[in-house]
């Protein structure tokens, strides 16, 4: 086995765990002047007020619109309005549309006159080199790890284009995790953004970035979430389950914010944005495949892996994973969105994002993602 040797280390987010930690939120935001960034569903079940009533006439803005997969036009209006307030920080609630679009807002909200989301991405205008607001996050699902990284996704709706904000200052100065929130996740969520925790941990492993310490993590990611995933979906009110799937949800996002993520999540872009499907089903379905793609030129880290997890090797627990992807029914809640899944190789020109697809440890062509998805589809359906 030969990781890289040749890496730069470092996370400075600070992690605040443990169930009912969202009480002590208003003392680890320490800022005067507080803007909220969340969904509406928060609001109507009444998270909203309760931080509210938890942090006073500190709460200056609420911005309760954010939506799956946001939108940039969409983001550039919600930043023009927070500009205008003028906050101290930015606090993201939510899963990972509402973790990402804060820490997209703190960096864009102090941006000079002239730039913004639209033509950074649409015409190429340069990175500014501001410094964003601090951003604090309270994940409240299982599987993005955006709370410990320093990029976040955006989308252009007009094109079907999912690009990525990524910068070193980006990372949010504290996240606060509590399982607890966690528990009124619906299945289908808990499924998707579970699986999404788990191609994380697969993916910094099957990198040409992985080392010693994301490889270390991989394996703790990993030994929680193949065994507390189903239990979570299952027995959602199972606190046991829901902190297991947290901490692996964590240990996964420290993972990839060092090694980035590879090919499954390079390949996925395209089919969310072309079905809707959620992000967590489109990055995992193809995980098999992609096992036996890696296995092949396996350095012996594959095995390793496997071996860690109480397994014979690559072999055993790619069928695990296998196992673990007909027991979520993936299969179901793919072909709800994609009637006819053949239909993806239709977008496999779009499956290559280098700086996804060429993080895999092995190199990859148009014809590999083809196959990759015809054996996704013939042996593992």
């Amino acid at each position: 086995m030969r990781l890289s040797e040749n890496f730069s280390f470092g996370n400075p987010t600070r992690i605040v765990f443990g169930n009912g930690k969202v009480a002590e939120l208003a003392s680890v935001v320490a800022a005067q002047k507080v803007c909220l960034v969340t969904s509406g569903g928060f609001t109507r079940r009444g998270m909203t007020q309760r931080l509210r009533d938890m942090f006073g006439d500190r709460l200056v803005h609420v911005v309760d619109t954010i939506e799956p997969n946001p939108d940039l036009d969409r983001l550039d209006a919600i930043i023009s309005e927070i500009r205008a307030v003028g906050p101290d920080v930015i606090l993201g609630l939510g899963g990972g549309s509402a973790m990402d679009s804060a820490k997209v807002i703190a960096k864009a909200v102090t941006a000079p006159e002239g730039w913004s989301l639209a033509t950074h991405f649409r015409q190429s205008q340069p990175m500014h080199k501001n410094a964003p607001l601090p951003s604090y996050v309270v994940p409240t699902t299982s599987g993005t790890g955006a709370e410990v990284t320093p990029f976040a996704t955006v989308w252009d709706g007009t094109t079907n284009t999912k690009y990525s904000l990524a910068n070193d200052d980006m990372y949010p100065v504290a996240a606060i995790l509590d399982p607890e929130l966690t528990v009124d996740m619906p299945r289908e969520v808990t499924l998707s953004t579970g699986l999404d925790a788990v191609s994380q941990a697969l993916e910094s492993v099957w990198n040409r970035s992985c080392n010693a310490i994301t490889f270390g993590w991989a394996i703790s990611s990993l030994r929680l979430s193949l065994r507390a995933l189903i239990k979570a979906a299952n027995e959602p009110n199972d606190l046991q389950a829901r902190s297991d799937m947290a901490q692996a949800s964590l240990l996964a996002g420290l993972c990839i914010s060092h090694t980035r993520t590879a090919l499954a999540h390079s390949m996925s872009y395209p089919i969310t944005a072309h079905y809707d499907l959620p992000h967590g089903f489109a990055c995992s379905f193809t995980l098999p495949a992609l096992f036996d793609f890696n296995i092949e030129v396996d350095d012996g880290r594959l095995d390793a892996l496997g071996q860690a997890l109480g397994y014979k090797g690559a072999e055993e627990l790619k069928n695990v994973v296998a196992g673990l992807l007909q027991q979520a029914d993936i299969r179901r809640y793919v072909t709800a969105r994609v009637a006819d899944p053949m239909d993806i190789l239709k977008h496999v020109r779009e499956m290559i994002t280098p700086n996804r697809s060429g993080n895999n440890m092995r190199d990859v062509s148009y014809d590999d993602i083809e196959v990759i998805i015809r054996n996704t589809l013939r042996k593992y359906w």
